[in-house]
């Protein structure tokens, strides 16, 4: 899929999921927003099981094949050097589904809570009030994410054996870490503490 069929894409499911909290809204009896929020969630879960099936689909394939087959395109794809793990090793689809519960299940409660904690528990609805909650969410969020990625790099590659190249494939993958080399990537805090310790 080149980049603009990807960004016709999301652009599709954005509205698909606007059109959904549209029709969930009364039926759940909840606003907009938090309809949109259940129905992103819903397209994200649908998603995750799709690439799931597509997973397992390869895997099954690539077992077919012959080891030389099995190295020639491991040389050329992670998804192929990676979908078969090493004898002995422990799940990665158990050590990326701890990452993705573990950091990214509690990022979108901690970004949203300030902000319904203020307008449903204290009933203030001030435009300021309600930008300094979604920026006191964020710092929260990303807080969270920052530390609970460093402490899921080293589990992943300490206690689960997975070598690092294998943990930052998999962990963007599954939207735990962002790219190497990406300015975000330089913000967790292991890569905040290794850069301290060298300067």
């Amino acid at each position: 899929m080149n980049l603009l069929g990807k960004w016709l894409f999301i652009l599709s499911l954005i509205a698909a999921c606007g059109v959904a909290a549209w029709f969930l809204a009364p039926l759940l009896e909840v606003s907009f927003e938090i309809a949109s929020l259940v129905a992103m969630t819903i397209a994200y879960l649908l998603l995750s099981a799709y690439l799931e099936l597509f997973r397992h689909r390869l895997r099954k394939n690539v077992e077919g094949m012959t080891v030389e087959e099995r190295v020639a395109l491991s040389e050329l794809e992670p998804e192929i050097r990676y979908s078969i793990p090493a004898a002995g090793s422990a799940s990665p689809r158990i050590t990326t589904l701890v990452g993705a519960i573990a950091v990214n299940g509690p990022v979108i409660p901690l970004m949203v809570g300030p902000l319904a904690l203020l307008q449903y528990v204290f009933n203030v609805h001030h435009p300021l009030a309600m930008a300094l909650s979604l920026a006191l969410g964020f710092v929260l969020a990303w807080a969270w994410w920052s530390v609970g990625v460093t402490v899921w790099r080293w589990w992943a590659t300490s206690h689960r054996g997975m070598p690092p190249g294998e943990v930052q494939w998999r962990g963007e993958e599954a939207s735990i870490l962002w790219p190497e080399n990406h300015f975000f990537e330089k913000t967790e805090l292991g890569k905040l503490i290794s850069r301290r310790r060298a300067s």
